[in-house]
């Protein structure tokens, strides 16, 4: 297997973090790393766009600006399926060999049943006589027994994981699911280090994929960062075909009830101190260190649907009452922090990390105007059916839209209702993963499953496939070089300059329309608002809905 070469170790500097109503800082020997952004100014964008998304003019010039986009793309297609398809015949690739990434995996269900299962049986015969729970002085075999499981007969069947509702899921058992599936526990979580390896070498062995698995860091403890260091390192659980997302779950309450932190302030140094800390000095825990030059995104994640209270300017020292705070607060003071911790690691030469929150997976549409305003690519997203001025402003900043219909299909959204072949048809950064193959997944390739069943269903093109593996490489934080072998030297350029056919597989007249039709909308909007706005720019624009809605009129006149 390859070994990741990881980068040299940069010295330490003089810094010093610091809080203003808990929006961080750093003192640094050259000066002072600010909050990109006030909680202020925040709530008051907040409210504006929550606002204007729902003003009837302004839903009803972007409705009419995707019906276009999803017009044009069929006209397209109906004069160009012939000619798309005629270019791919010669071609020896398929969707098994296209590149494609996994951009949404969480590593405890990561793997398909007939894997978990064949590693049970491994290692409930090799350490059968092994303690494994310290307190009880339990062996795997006595552990096993008092759960029901036969060493020699472990079945999908008898591990209840297609129950994504279940208390215990996905083993069936708490005790075997931390045994098996976690980091931290009286094994230090050996066995998961097995697992995880097993599943990398099946996937370096499968042509054209790769994958971003999700770990959790809670924020009830400090030491949770250098455990999971120490296990990564212990473990060797790095390759070249995966990346580290780490899943930050909004449990702010549970801790709070347990006494586990004092406020929400607690939770915050708990989750991002010891960043500062090893980004400052690496040395000071080279484990972690080594981990993080692997990982490229934070993910924020809970069930959406839950109620919450509204957005309140408390800093989070004086949020200490048993209520979790709203999904708009966690997203303002991550974003905050990993803002000012990426402008630390950019000065020592270090990797850099985006926010890629679940959002819009259920609940309020408006947790997506918090992803237009901070996040670099959301997970699910599938709200955005839900608001068509946030569908637009999706659409015209290309936000990264990682969409996982089996998993919503279980969870909260029929299949046939899923809005992704929509998304996909009027131009969105839209791609395909699996979420939890180990609960909504059939096969020994869940993430071919996924693009599979999607062709059926909505009747995708080849084209249409590797269209949707391209946006998964782009939407993933693997570094430049490598995205530069997957989809060619010029990638990062427009149109079809930045195609490279032997590698995406996409005809020319699919990547060429898709930039003439962005260009087009970006084109109209800068001449309709009398000003121009830098692709780049769109992202930061927070008074969009308010010129869209300005030049409605002269818009629809043209």
């Amino acid at each position: 297997r390859k070994v990741v070469q990881t980068k040299l170790t940069p010295p330490a500097i003089e810094a010093v973090v610091g809080y203003n109503r808990g929006e961080p800082s750093l003192k640094l020997a050259a000066g002072e790393i600010k909050c990109p952004k006030r909680f202020q100014e925040f709530s008051s964008d907040y409210r504006d766009m929550v606002g204007r998304i729902n003003e009837n003019n302004v839903m009803d010039f972007a409705e009419l600006k995707l019906l276009g986009l999803e017009h044009h793309y069929e006209i397209h297609t109906l004069l160009n399926a012939g000619l798309e398809k005629n270019s791919l015949k010669d071609s020896p690739a398929d969707i098994y060999k296209v590149m494609k990434v996994d951009v949404n995996r969480r590593l405890a269900s990561g793997v398909h049943g007939r894997m978990l299962t064949r590693a049970i049986r491994k290692i409930g015969k090799r350490d059968r006589d092994r303690v494994v729970v310290k307190a009880t002085n339990a062996t795997l075999s006595q552990l096993l027994k008092a759960e029901g499981f036969d060493v020699d007969a472990v079945s999908l069947d008898k591990m209840d994981i297609k129950d994504p509702n279940s208390d215990k899921d996905p083993l069936g058992s708490s005790a075997l699911r931390r045994l098996f599936l976690k980091t931290d526990n009286d094994l230090d979580g050996e066995y998961l280090g097995e697992i995880t390896k097993m599943l990398f070498e099946e996937t370096e062995a499968t042509t054209g994929s790769a994958v971003e698995l999700r770990l959790s860091i809670y924020g009830r403890k400090k030491e949770e960062w250098g455990k999971l260091g120490k296990w990564a390192a212990r473990n060797k659980v790095y390759s070249h075909i995966n990346r580290w997302i780490i899943q930050i779950p909004r449990f702010y309450d549970h801790y709070k009830k347990s006494k586990d932190i004092a406020s929400f302030q607690d939770m915050l140094d708990n989750i991002f101190m010891p960043l500062f800390e090893v980004s400052i000095d690496p040395s000071s825990d080279p484990d972690l260190h080594a981990f993080l030059l692997q990982t490229v995104a934070f993910d924020s994640v809970d069930d959406e649907s839950k109620p919450e209270g509204p957005l309140q300017p408390i800093p989070p020292s004086g949020w200490t009452s048993d209520e979790n705070p709203p999904y708009a607060y966690y997203s303002y003071y991550m974003h905050a922090h990993i803002a000012v911790l990426n402008s630390l690691r950019a000065k020592q030469g270090l990797n850099t990390f985006s926010f890629r929150p679940h959002c819009g997976e259920s609940g309020d549409v408006n947790h997506l105007v918090c992803a237009f305003l901070h996040a670099d690519g959301v997970i699910h997203g599938i709200n955005l059916s839900s608001s068509p001025v946030l569908q637009y402003l999706f659409y015209l900043t290309q936000i990264g839209c990682s969409v996982s219909p089996l998993s919503n299909n279980n969870l909260f959204l029929n299949y046939f209702d899923n809005p992704f072949h929509t998304l996909f048809k009027r131009g969105l950064n839209v791609t395909l993963s699996t979420d939890d193959p180990l609960q909504f997944h059939s096969t020994e390739e869940p993430l071919i499953e996924e693009y599979s069943i999607a062709s059926q269903m909505w009747q995708l093109s080849e084209t249409d496939m590797y269209e949707i593996a391209r946006n998964s490489v782009l939407q993933s934080g693997f570094a430049r070089d490598r995205k530069r072998v997957w989809l060619g030297e010029n990638y990062e350029q427009h149109g079809s300059d930045g195609n490279d056919f032997t590698k995406s597989k996409i005809p020319d007249a699919r990547v060429s329309f898709r930039w003439e039709c962005f260009q087009d909308e970006l084109d109209e909007v800068s001449a309709c608002a009398n000003q121009e706005f830098a692709i780049s720019g769109l992202k930061a624009a927070s008074a969009l809905p308010s010129v869209i809605l300005q030049t409605r009129t002269a818009q629809l006149a043209k």
